[in-house]
């Protein structure tokens, strides 16, 4: 678990640096880690951040149909938790994936 914290720094600051790519490469494979059906509400609050950036970037490479994906995942695990900070930050990233596809009615 400690390592799977140290690679999602590393994430983390790749994509803070713009490193997309790299940065997607470690958020998936902390998804692929830790990505059970009957995890506690730690490790799916970790997989849902995990999701939700892997969203993220996918949306900042212009692969939005991978955006979307990963989307649906970290909402779906949000609304789970039934945590609605993660599920407006979800919907946020909805609207990005929208507008960056100049799909403004429904961002």
């Amino acid at each position: 678990m400690d390592q799977l914290i140290l690679n999602r720094q590393d994430g983390d600051a790749l994509y803070h640096l713009g490193n997309y790519r790299d940065a997607l490469k470690i958020y998936n494979q902390a998804i692929e880690a830790n990505g059970k059906d009957d995890l506690d509400d730690i490790l799916s609050t970790e997989l849902y951040d995990n999701y939700l950036l892997a969203s993220d970037c996918y949306c900042k490479l212009h692969n939005y149909q991978q955006a979307m994906k990963y989307y649906e995942q970290s909402l779906s695990i949000a609304n789970k938790l039934d945590d609605k900070l993660s599920i407006a930050k979800c919907h946020d990233i909805y609207g990005d994936i929208k507008r960056a596809q100049g799909q403004y009615h429904q961002a």
